[in-house]
């Protein structure tokens, strides 16, 4: 579950508050503007200071769409550039050569051209076509996880980053509740650092409190975080890509799947693998990355790939899949309402569509709706989807009768008659 853009962190295993990787082209007009505006004595020094303050706004307007191999390059090569004025400012120095006043004032704009070229590593990250070095999954998710691998030192701390979770997406938690499974046998599949086995554990009382993920790191760290809270579960690490699960038929009575099922490249057989898990009755509730979304419509078709030139030659989907987890997640597509609905009933359930829940991201875009409209290269798609928005008294953006938001919800339902269904142990 994406918390802020990924392309909006330098790293993505970082800190959320990095500057945004677009915003790296806007700093570097801001400095190309400071030097054009600047009345500069004439001479040497001076003019390759301007020089380099060209690079700098060629680099983040062109290079970035030629790959990452050259971008490392071109960085390499201002590292130099810049090094050798800042030797040239120093010698000065040393001579005591006072004949240029403002000889502070130019080192001090080469320290600002310093550190941006040095941010331009983690502003423009790898290749952004080529990804010749994608991780696995379990290497991805044991890097990075929606925590950041917070340390918890308290239960108030525990509960504070649940409670900020949900609040950054306004309607999750009535979609996917964590309260109300009294005496019920909880699987929590994806269960990482452990944000909804806390819920589980604190809002409600099961029986039996499960938690499976691919990550052994963030295993270890939903384990520190239980204590806090006295709460018994097992905890599970499974590979990625095996889909038997070590528990016996009918176990659970409620199956909770957040943000996983996208990650992977034939989710049928996980779900026909929690319709086998689920007692007759039982429930999966699931999310998987909305389609039918701002997040797609209007951040990733508009402000990514046409204000910002990202992605710009790959399918607004494509596009979608390198701005929420990270550009280098190997696999998290977006999903239509419709999509999970026939992938459901083919592994046995009788699905339903809840509705989504929207990221405080897609209000702050929000705004910008009709203006992305007014550009023709906008996909017509996204055109209507935008055109057809309806907004509730909060603000809320609907779209057939749903919020328009990134992450879809939906609940799956075994059969209470206690047959099972042909597709469902089929392998």
């Amino acid at each position: 579950m994406p918390s802020i853009p990924s392309a909006y962190r330098a790293d993505c295993r970082g800190s959320q508050s990095k500057e945004p990787r677009a915003a790296g082209r806007r700093r570097v007009a801001r400095f190309r503007i400071e030097m054009n505006e600047r009345t500069l004595r004439p001479g040497a020094l001076y003019s390759r200071l301007r020089q380099t303050a060209h690079k700098l706004s060629r680099l983040a307007h062109v290079d970035v769409r030629r790959g990452g191999g050259g971008l490392m390059r071109d960085i390499e090569a201002l590292h130099g550039e810049l090094h050798g004025i800042r030797e040239e400012i120093a010698q000065l120095r040393q001579r005591g050569d006072a004949q240029d006043a403002r000889l502070g004032q130019v080192s001090a704009t080469l320290d600002r051209a310093a550190a941006h070229v040095r941010g331009l590593n983690g502003v423009f990250r790898g290749d952004y076509y080529q990804r010749q070095q994608v991780p696995t999954s379990t290497e991805y998710w044991s890097r990075y996880n929606v925590t950041l691998h917070h340390q918890f030192s308290s239960i108030e701390d525990s509960l504070r980053q649940l409670e900020f979770r949900n609040q950054q997406y306004p309607g999750y938690i009535d979609l996917l509740p964590v309260c109300g499974k009294d005496g019920m046998a909880v699987l929590d599949y994806g269960c990482g650092p452990g944000h909804d086995l806390v819920g589980f554990a604190h809002y409600s009382r099961p029986k039996r409190l499960v938690g499976v993920d691919i990550s052994p790191i963030s295993l270890a760290e939903a384990e520190h975080r239980l204590r806090f809270h006295g709460a018994a579960a097992e905890l599970v690490q499974v590979d990625y890509g095996n889909h038997d699960l070590p528990f016996e038929a009918a176990s659970f009575d409620y199956i909770h799947c957040s943000g996983v099922l996208m990650c992977l490249q034939d989710p049928i057989w996980l779900l026909r693998e929690f319709y086998r898990l689920l007692k007759p009755g039982g429930e999966l509730r699931l999310m998987v990355y909305n389609y039918d979304s701002i997040w797609l419509h209007l951040y990733v078709a508009f402000v990514v790939q046409i204000e910002n030139g990202l992605y710009a030659d790959l399918p607004t989907r494509v596009a979608f899949t390198r701005t929420t987890d990270g550009e280098d997640c190997p696999i998290n597509p977006p999903w239509r309402p419709e999509e999970m609905l026939v992938l459901g009933r083919e592994a046995g359930f009788e699905p339903e569509f809840l509705g989504a829940a929207i990221s405080l991201w897609e209000l702050h875009v929000l705004p910008r709706r009709h203006i992305a409209c007014l550009y023709p290269n906008l996909p017509s798609e996204s055109r209507a989807f935008l055109m057809n928005l309806r907004l509730d008294a909060t603000g809320i953006p609907w779209h057939n009768g749903h919020r328009a938001g990134i992450d879809g919800c939906f609940r799956f339902c075994r059969s209470a008659d206690g047959n099972v269904h042909p597709q469902g142990l089929s392998r």
